[in-house]
């Protein structure tokens, strides 16, 4: 029989998988700013707010919800290279 987790392992475990994250994307961030100035182009942060977006997460899992993502920002870049290419 698997023992469950204290509470206080449970958010010691929530906090450092939060940190982690940030700290990767401070550090891929400061990648694309760097390699924006560098071949002197502009550089965008697009936060996305889906709506029901945890619902899903929470009922049916993170990869449905990375689907989800992957497949809006294809839609978003095909809607941004025909506005490019006009």
């Amino acid at each position: 029989m698997v023992k469950p987790l204290p509470v206080a392992d449970l958010i010691k475990e929530l906090i450092s998988g939060a940190l982690n994250h940030f700290r990767e994307f401070k550090i891929e961030t400061a990648m694309q700013l760097k390699l924006a100035h560098r071949r002197e182009k502009f550089c965008c942060l697009l936060f996305l707010d889906i709506d029901g977006l945890k619902h899903i997460n929470d009922t049916l899992g993170h990869e449905v919800v990375n689907r989800i993502v992957s497949r809006r920002q294809e839609a978003e870049g095909r809607r941004q290279k025909g506005k490019a290419s006009l």
